[in-house]
């Protein structure tokens, strides 16, 4: 139940003046797209934050941000926050209010989040092994961060064996012989495309053509790399 306390009517009349400024605003977009129920929800939430302010007691926050309309009916997103202004007795006053503009922080993890799920899909679809290789660790070179589904496959060995392990110990000694210089290549900025031989779990070996480049994922330094195995390839060409 809400606090008895009495709302005055300036305050009461000056949220709901803004709530009907907020309707045309929101009438006024619908000719550009927004639909008869996305505007009815939005002047609700707006409603809904209103009551929490005329009854609110302690400074405060939504619990989401709200979606508003600037000039020229650009979508922001805001997170209100207010307090209410009260006297020594008690009887409110007012409220302050404040609009923290969140739409470019939302935008940059949307943007985050959706790169992270087109990674996720290309990496379980790619028929290719796909890895994610730390260029800079000083204990384990080239340590594979990632891999898919299909690297797993092509070596015999769990995804689980996998991470943690460098690169180089799934090269045979001549491949991983060129290690130092191809990281240091990449580390200079090329992008490499070169052929050489893995070794399965069983400890056969099998050749591999493999492009590979530097890349920022996550804010670190990576080498993602993809491998093929071109155990076909070479067999028709000795034919």
């Amino acid at each position: 139940p809400r606090a008895s306390r009495r709302v005055p009517r300036s305050i009461r009349v000056a949220v709901m003046a803004a709530l009907q400024i907020a309707q045309e605003l929101f009438s006024a977009k619908a000719g550009g797209g927004a639909s008869l129920g996305e505007i009815k929800r939005r002047v609700k939430q707006l409603n809904d934050i209103a009551d929490e302010m005329l009854h609110a007691e302690a400074a405060t926050e939504t619990a989401i941000p709200v979606v508003l309309v600037a000039v020229g009916g650009v979508d922001r997103l805001v997170w209100p926050r207010w307090a209410p202004i009260v006297d020594p007795a008690g009887r409110a006053h007012g409220a302050v209010v404040a609009l923290r503009d969140v739409t470019e922080s939302r935008r940059a993890e949307q943007a985050v989040h959706e790169r992270e799920e087109l990674f996720r899909i290309l990496s379980a679809e790619l028929p290719d092994a796909l890895f994610l290789l730390d260029p800079a660790d000083p204990r384990t070179p080239l340590r594979i961060v990632h891999a898919n589904d299909a690297a797993s496959r092509m070596h015999g060995l769990p995804t689980e064996r996998l991470l943690g392990m460098s690169i180089l110990e799934l090269d045979d000694a001549d491949t991983a012989g060129h290690g130092p210089e191809r990281v240091r290549r990449l580390r200079a900025g090329e992008t490499l495309t070169f052929e050489g031989r893995h070794r399965r779990a069983d400890g056969s070996l099998f050749p591999v053509e493999v492009i590979a480049r530097e890349i920022t994922w996550g804010g670190r330094r990576l080498v993602l790399a993809l491998d093929r195995d071109i155990t076909e390839r070479r067999r028709v060409e000795d034919e």
